[in-house]
């Protein structure tokens, strides 16, 4: 569902155009983020510089998160010469001087992993960064690298679709529908709602409250039209996980055409050999303007 990739990306020139083939063939809305060349090298007064060379790592994230949802970080280092038996990689999601969420894992050796971050199911809409900091220790100090982007925050938890028994309806038909609230993994949303009914004039008409999804993830109800309802354009509107949801539905005056059917054939018949049954099938259909009669023997 997340299109949107995001790339760190510090390595040579001579694997940049590489880079950038990958980046072409995953997502052309991807987003390249190239690390300064100028390195924050850590001096003390017993090692000196950790490290002579530039960092090579490489860093490929979703460009949209929701909240509470599980955010994966695809991280690879591509050269440990720093001094040290390992580098620890901190990621964390950032708006302004707020952390919402953060996780750190160390890399002994060159390597690829994927971490893991949970974004709070209260977190405020604006705008967030992804921040990735590559240290030689776990304290504030000893940053050999660090590097981050803007990322898309989006409020809705779920996709939630209404589906209708009908595109059209008229007055005095039963409308049923029915509910499916999916995550982004494609998995069922389970949870509560509150369902209106507008008419054209967008007066809510029917309401549910509390409704709860079933085993399956859906929740499906019916009501039905009155003799002399506002004809137009209708919208069943869904009040669930902190969004507003509406799907449309038009209400028209017509008149369904009316099927008679009558079978007509004799109350008895001869037992001989060669007996068959005969009779005379008479249907009639009838519109407003016309009237079609047919026989069928």
């Amino acid at each position: 569902t997340d299109t949107g990739i995001v790339w760190l990306l510090q390595i040579p020139k001579m694997w940049l155009h590489i880079a950038c083939l990958m980046l072409f063939v995953a997502s052309v809305s991807s987003q390249v983020v190239i690390a300064p060349s100028e390195q924050n090298c850590l001096l003390d007064s017993s090692a000196g510089c950790f490290y002579a060379r530039e960092p090579q790592y490489m860093i490929v994230a979703p460009k949209k998160i929701r909240p509470n949802q599980v955010y994966q970080v695809f991280t690879s280092i591509f050269r440990m010469d720093y001094g040290q038996d390992y580098v620890a990689v901190y990621v964390t999601i950032v708006k302004g001087a707020i952390e919402y969420a953060g996780t750190v894992l160390r890399f002994d050796r060159p390597s690829s992993r994927i971490m893991q971050l949970q974004m709070p199911s209260n977190a405020p809409d604006g705008k967030y960064r992804l921040r990735v900091e590559g240290r030689i220790d776990e304290n504030d100090s000893g940053n050999i690298w660090q590097n981050e982007t803007d990322i898309d925050f989006n409020t809705k938890q779920a996709s939630l679709f209404i589906q209708m028994s009908r595109p059209l309806y008229r007055q005095g038909q039963r409308v049923h529908f029915r509910i499916v609230p999916i995550l982004p993994n494609m998995m069922p949303k389970y949870g509560s709602m509150i369902i209106y009914i507008d008419d054209p004039t967008g007066i809510p008409v029917r309401r549910w409250q509390g409704l709860q999804t079933n085993a399956g993830g859906l929740v499906s109800q019916s009501f039905d039209l009155s003799d002399q309802p506002n004809f137009g354009t209708w919208n069943i509107r869904v009040d669930a996980f902190g969004h507003i949801y509406k799907h449309p539905f038009q209400v028209e005056d017509f008149w369904e055409p009316r099927f008679d059917v009558n079978v007509s054939v004799p109350s008895y018949v001869m037992e001989t050999p060669d007996a068959t049954v005969m009779g005379v099938v008479l249907v009639k259909y009838v519109s407003e303007c016309k009237k079609r009669t047919s026989q069928r023997r």
